[in-house]
């Protein structure tokens, strides 16, 4: 197993830029290839298609697996066991305390994604029942559960895994030798990035299962979702500092003084960030959004503060 390298990764996240999550910019990119492919195919362009798309999801399962170790445990524990023969050097170590870097990320550039199958190991090393659950996943809209469930998103399962098994070999092909045959005439490029699809809508719907049971599809409910999470991180954070009252030495007062400032902060934060989208609808989910972070990095200082907190 390849031993990541912290330079490297931080390199590799400021080049890949913010997003706007995991599925849906390769999703958005996937579906673009295909309407660049039936536009204009070409000699090039074809052996171009299944290089690019095993990319795709070789950057999409890094995504999701670095967001499932940074989730927890049983996440954390099990994607430790994916890397167990990696080691985590005091120079890692150093980024994560800087918060450059996580565990997740320690995790996603450790595995190896050489092919369908390693990524399918990999997924089934971190989420039990993977494969069955990729086989019956479908859309989770949180309006329409009394609907469920839909039909899967994957109709041929074997067919889809044998395509992009296929796809991952040919890519290897194309990197490494110089074939003088084409190694992608029988191939049906349309079909190859319609299964690419399928695949990584599936995954991101077993993840959303996994992590969030369902999602909301309407404006006012994501208003609504997003006030009730960040009314929950604000419990726990009360909670938290309510923690610190057993610290000898420490003025409570203080503490409470602090605490005032930090709302009167987050709240002018949260409002500036939430600014880009004022008058609109998504600006309760955006402010709310932005103080739920702020709340949970507060947490975390609190934390921090009674862990290293001396008598």
């Amino acid at each position: 197993m390849r031993q990541p390298k912290p330079d490297q990764i931080i390199e590799w996240k400021q080049r890949r830029g913010p997003q706007s999550g995991p599925a849906f910019d390769i999703l958005a990119n996937l579906r673009e290839l295909k309407g660049v492919w039936k536009a204009s195919p070409s000699e090039h362009l074809a052996e171009f298609i299944p290089m690019r798309i095993a990319t795709y999801i070789e950057v999409y399962v890094r995504d999701i697996v670095r967001e499932l170790v940074d989730v927890g445990d049983p996440y954390t524990e099990a994607g430790g066991k994916l890397v167990k023969s990696a080691k985590l050097d005091l120079v890692f170590a150093a980024h994560l305390a800087g918060k450059k870097l996580s565990l997740g990320d320690f995790v996603a550039h450790s595995i190896s994604i050489n092919g369908i199958d390693a990524v399918v190991s990999s997924l089934s090393g971190l989420i039990e029942g993977f494969v069955p659950k990729l086989k019956n996943s479908h859309e989770l809209w949180a309006e329409e559960a009394n609907t469920w469930p839909h039909p899967p998103i994957i109709e041929d399962y074997d067919r889809t895994i044998g395509t992009l098994s296929e796809m991952f070999e040919i890519r290897h092909v194309l990197t490494h030798e110089l074939p003088k045959e084409s190694v992608v005439e029988h191939l049906d490029l349309d079909w190859l990035c319609e299964a690419a699809c399928k695949f990584v809508d599936a995954c991101d719907w077993v993840v959303v299962s996994e992590l969030h049971s369902s999602l909301p599809r309407t404006q006012t409910t994501m208003n609504v979702n997003a006030a009730e999470q960040l009314n929950s991180t604000l419990e726990r954070l009360t909670s938290t500092a309510n923690e610190l009252e057993g610290l000898s030495g420490l003025n409570q007062q203080d503490v409470a003084d602090v605490q005032e400032k930090w709302k009167e902060f987050a709240e002018a934060e949260a409002s500036l960030v939430a600014s880009r989208v004022e008058g609109g609808s998504m600006y309760s989910m955006v402010w709310s959004s932005a103080k739920e972070r702020l709340a949970e990095d507060r947490i975390l200082q609190l934390q921090r503060l009674k862990a290293s907190w001396m008598d």
